[in-house]
């Protein structure tokens, strides 16, 4: 889902929404507590992780399974790099 209206309060806990700041394509997600962002732009082929599974801090690609570090955008598996 891409939110074009967003309060902080309609982020619940584990999950994520993707928003558009300044031409840019982001992923906002709320773990333990604290908001994190990152690109929502998969390196691998280009396609978007909004939309992707959320397990602790670690984001799965909803294309190719590529998982990333929520905390730091980090390629955790491939096809990710």
């Amino acid at each position: 889902m891409i939110a074009t209206h967003l309060s902080i309060a309609d982020l619940a806990e584990g999950q994520s929404v993707g928003l558009t700041l300044a031409g840019t394509q982001v992923l906002l997600c709320l773990i333990e507590g604290q908001f994190y962002a990152l690109q929502a732009r998969c390196p691998h082929a280009g396609k978007s992780l909004v939309g992707g599974t959320i397990r602790g801090f670690e984001l799965t690609c909803p294309m190719h399974g590529a998982k990333f570090d929520i905390r730091n955008g980090a390629a955790l598996s491939f096809p990710a790099t």
